[in-house]
């Protein structure tokens, strides 16, 4: 009995391998562009005239979000390493994020198209620098601060692998999480920080990852 009932955990544990991890099992490292927009979330936390709510509502238009790629064999995770910066007339950013996924579904689509699909499920952490420029509805000064935010996300996208060497893969992405700006001064005004919530958002992701 205890010889079937390790010949039948077994055969689940294969199984289970062929239907989620269709994944290559080595090194992974690529570069990936995209993420969700923050758009407008996280805007009810303040008046709309508060020079913070300007990047809150308008940040994702100038933002150009890019980042590394990278899986571990030793860890079944998927990790992305971003960088985000921009600058327009009135406000300018640096950011870094770290994203990680863990795919519960990770299968085959078209076996003849090499075409792959799955989903999952992670945590994000966002850090973020802003100068408010004062040409920004006549502030006396730019107004700077930082931003942290971490939180929970989701993805299902599609994986292409036309050859073992490389791996082309596009997700759909909503995340959701907290957040925190610090104070900042002006004109001899200080804005103590503030937890904002919800922050997150929704997008999309394109990538390449080359294995080894």
């Amino acid at each position: 009995m205890k010889k079937l009932f390790a010949v039948c955990i077994i055969g689940l544990a294969l199984g289970t391998t062929s239907v989620f991890a269709d994944h290559p099992s080595g090194w992974g490292v690529g570069a990936v562009f995209g993420g969700p927009s923050f758009y407008g979330w996280g805007i009810l936390n303040y008046d709309n005239d508060h020079p913070q709510s300007y990047y809150r509502y308008y940040g994702s238009y100038f933002s150009l979000p890019f980042g590394v790629s990278l899986k571990m064999p030793f860890l079944p995770i998927y990790w992305k390493l971003g960088l985000n910066f921009g600058s327009n007339t009135y406000i300018s950013n640096f950011g870094l994020s770290v994203t990680g996924d863990y795919y519960f579904i990770d299968k085959v689509l078209a076996e003849g198209a090499k075409l792959h699909w799955f989903l999952g499920a992670g945590g994000f952490f966002n850090f973020d620098s802003f100068t408010l420029k004062k040409s920004w509805s006549g502030l006396r000064e730019d107004v700077s601060w930082a931003n942290f935010e971490l939180g929970a996300r989701g993805v299902i996208g599609l994986s292409w692998q036309p050859i073992p060497l490389i791996e082309v893969f596009l997700n759909g992405v909503v995340a959701l999480g907290i957040g925190f700006d610090t104070p900042f001064k002006s004109g001899g005004y200080e804005e103590s920080g503030r937890f904002i919530f919800p922050t997150g958002g929704v997008g999309g992701e394109l990538g390449i990852r080359f294995w080894f």
